[in-house]
């Protein structure tokens, strides 16, 4: 019980591994409270769930606060975790790559790189 308040931790070296991860996404309490599960991959990276049950592929350690900088951010400036999407590729170090839910509106192709907010005009 003790315990309750972290989230689901598996995969390759995720025993090993966790207390990083943990450490870095601590750093940013809108991420680290709405998290649900984190799945360790290859022993080198991380797939997350969040409670809006969007899954984020995160990118390999070396990089993994980059990312979650640059999700806090798109999360504070455009709730991208509430976005209609099954899933966020943020292992690209210049932008995030989202995969819409089915049936869900289609989303603008010309999204902005990771970190810069939407336009209003063209």
């Amino acid at each position: 019980q003790d315990f309750m308040h972290l989230p689901k931790v598996s995969g390759v070296s995720a025993d090993r591994a966790a207390a990083g991860f943990l450490a870095h996404i601590n750093e940013f309490p809108e991420l680290e409270s709405r998290l649900d599960t984190a799945h360790r991959v290859g022993g080198r990276r991380w797939d997350v769930v969040f409670a809006s049950g969007v899954e984020v592929a995160l990118p390999e350690d070396d990089q993994l606060k980059a990312a979650l900088t640059s999700l806090n951010l798109l999360e504070a400036r455009n709730r991208i975790l509430e976005l209609p999407v099954t899933r966020i590729d943020a292992r690209h170090k210049d932008r995030f790559a989202l995969r819409p839910a089915p049936g869900g509106p289609r989303l603008d192709a010309r999204a902005p790189s990771r970190g810069q907010p939407a336009s209003g005009g063209a």
